[in-house]
């Protein structure tokens, strides 16, 4: 096909658009390629102002409007490091730069028609002023292309008799071009193709089918699975007629399970909508975002968990009212079979509601049989790089070294490992020093270098000290109990120690620090053995407690707290430290600095029993 030359927008006029380029492209470059033309009077290749990267695009002034034509017939498409470029007259009005006379739109393009091939095909039909095919990443065709001429007579011819002629073994489809807000509107007056979603598992093609065959002919309809078959939850309907597809939605969405013929999951409802591409949906979730991060500056979002299961959204909107007002209250469910998941969110007005709430709440025994955790609510993004942080810090701090290796003083490790409280005789031949690294050995299950004889041995086979298995202690039921009474059992069983002539330093609480006899292997029985010295107990603080595996954890807050609750209820005491010990050990270290608060909480968890009074009667049955 012969070509028409393209005459320049305005008589004269010697710069020509060069559109395109790579990145790395520099004005010596297209300088090099574009003197053959003729002379130049000046190139430049427009930059990013503060990067002073290039924007792809360049503009060439020739000496001449002769030269300036010839370069854009001979050396349009030209490749420069491996992209060729796009070379068009310079049009500074930027109305008519941007106006669709004579622009046509161009899919399903073969991969191997490139920018030429196509300014080859379409410019038999009058003179082109920019064709363009559409590169990937990758640099290979999009599949779909532009092409700008001069006039709308010269479009008109093209999109009649190109559409739907093969180009390349592929049927191309060439129509006017539409802006995107333009097309957008034409697509919802016309669309026919249907989303649904809310879908329940076992919702199959036929059964969607069956439904939505209801409002008009079908061609064709998909339920997405995944890889195992399984459904998504989501699935799209496409009718033969737009008003068929209208009424679908009208009908169905947001209907219930009882009205859509069980298609929906029994905690939702339909969801039935427009099919929206994917430009539309992105731009939506963009403004989701944006709305979301101003309803986060402008209200508090709490995070409330250990709600029971009869807890709905109208009772925890009832617990919280009292502190200010509030925009919403959702307890969140599980999809498939809508019970309650145990935790949910509370949105406040202002700020001051959310730390009230927040103050009052969080711990808060009686509302649940689990003491509620509440605390600003986070993405899931932000949880995981806090949680990352946190982890990195406790490694920092020695999270991982072992407690019979660690900075914790000798006593503290002593009590971790050894339920009685006292340390395991070291052979008296050794002095200090190596006493502490027999002893140390033995913790490791090593054997020291004095007589042969097991930490097993040493330890008595005593039982673990006050704790149950590792995991959360439930806070009631018979798990609870059978706790409680294992923990009362173990403190009270305690063989107090034994004193000996020789003098020794208090171990824990004035305790004194001695060797008990069961723990003296049976060939050193009668010999003397000297008095070691030991360290006071370290006070708790949160990085000793971090160093330390939570078992351990709870073990010394849990002896702490018993302590504390025996003096004043020594029939419950077992029963109220199970139930406090469900609390963060942080949170226990700070009560056990504040007993006004420790009381407190005392006093809530004797409510919480004496609402169940079962439970009561069970514990005192353990004493």
């Amino acid at each position: 096909m012969a070509t028409t030359r393209v005459p320049p927008p305005v008589a004269g006029q010697t710069a020509l658009y060069v559109g395109d380029l790579n990145h790395d492209v520099t004005e010596a470059m297209l300088f090099e390629e574009f003197k053959q033309a003729g002379p130049i009077v000046s190139i430049r290749v427009c930059r990013d102002s503060a990067t002073r990267r290039s924007l792809g695009y360049a503009y060439v002034n020739f000496q001449s409007s002769t030269d300036a034509e010839t370069c854009l017939e001979t050396l349009n498409y030209t490749s420069f490091k491996g992209r060729p470029c796009r070379i068009m007259w310079s049009q500074r009005n930027p109305t008519l730069r941007k106006s669709n006379k004579g622009n046509i739109f161009i899919k399903s393009l073969h991969p191997q028609i490139d920018h030429k091939a196509l300014y080859d095909t379409f410019s038999a039909f009058g003179p082109v002023l920019s064709c363009k095919v559409v590169l990937k990443p990758n640099g290979e065709s999009a599949g779909y292309g532009f092409v700008h001429f001069d006039s709308d007579e010269a479009a008109r011819l093209a999109v009649e008799k190109v559409n739907g002629m093969s180009l390349n073994g592929k049927i191309v489809f060439v129509g006017f071009f539409e802006r995107r807000a333009n097309r957008l509107e034409l697509h919802k007056q016309k669309f026919t193709n249907i989303y649904i979603k809310h879908l329940k598992s076992e919702v199959t093609k036929e059964k969607l089918d069956e439904v939505f065959s209801k409002f008009g002919a079908i061609r064709s309809s998909l339920v997405a699975t995944k890889d195992d078959g399984s459904s998504k939850g989501f699935a799209f309907v496409n009718y033969e007629e737009h008003d068929s597809a209208v009424k679908a939605i009208d009908e169905l969405h947001d209907s219930s399970s009882e009205q859509n013929f069980d298609l929906s999951l029994p905690s939702k409802t339909l969801y039935v909508t427009r099919h929206q591409r994917l430009s539309e949906r992105q731009h939506l979730r963009e403004q989701w975002a944006k709305e979301r991060q101003q309803r986060l500056a402008k209200y508090v979002n709490l995070y409330v968990k250990n709600l029971d299961d009869n807890i709905d959204d109208a009772k925890l909107k009832e617990f919280f009212e009292p502190f200010g007002t509030i925009i919403s209250a959702k307890v969140m469910r599980d999809e498939q079979s809508g019970a309650s998941r145990g935790f949910g969110f509370v949105s406040f007005r202002d700020s001051e509601a959310a730390n009230k709430a927040t103050a009052e709440m969080n711990n808060k025994l009686g509302i649940s049989s689990k003491p509620l955790y509440v605390g600003p609510a986070q993405k899931k993004e932000e949880r995981r790089l806090q949680l990352e942080m946190q982890f990195a810090q406790r490694t920092k701090a020695g999270l991982f070294t072992g407690p019979a290796l660690s900075s914790a003083p000798l006593t503290a490790t002593a009590q971790a490992f050894n339920p009685t409280g006292y340390l395991p005789t070291a052979s008296p031949a050794l002095p200090l020093g190596q006493a502490h690294a027999s002893f140390l050995q033995q913790m490791q299950g090593q054997r020291p270098s004095g007589p042969r004889w097991s930490t097993e041995q040493a330890l008595g086979r005593m039982p673990q000290a006050m704790g149950p298995p590792r995991g959360r202690v439930p806070m009631m039921g018979p798990a609870a109990s059978a706790y409680a009474a294992q923990a009362r059992f173990q403190m009270q069983s305690r063989p107090p120690p034994k004193s000996t002539p020789s003098p020794a330093q208090p171990l824990f609480g004035g305790r004194p620090f001695t060797t008990a006899p069961h723990m003296v292997p049976p060939q050193q029985a009668r010999a003397p053995v000297p008095a070691m010295r030991s360290t006071e107990d370290p006070t708790l603080t949160n990085e000793y407690l971090a160093g330390l595996p939570v078992d351990q954890q709870k073990n010394l807050l849990g002896e702490r707290l018993f302590s504390y609750i025996d003096r004043d209820y020594p029939d419950l005491a077992a029963k109220i430290t199970g139930m406090l010990l469900e609390m963060e050990p942080r949170e226990i270290l700070g009560l056990l600095g504040q007993p006004e608060l420790l009381g407190s909480k005392v006093s809530e968890a004797l409510e919480v029993l004496k609402r169940h009074p079962e439970e009561m009667q069970a514990a005192k049955n353990l004493e």
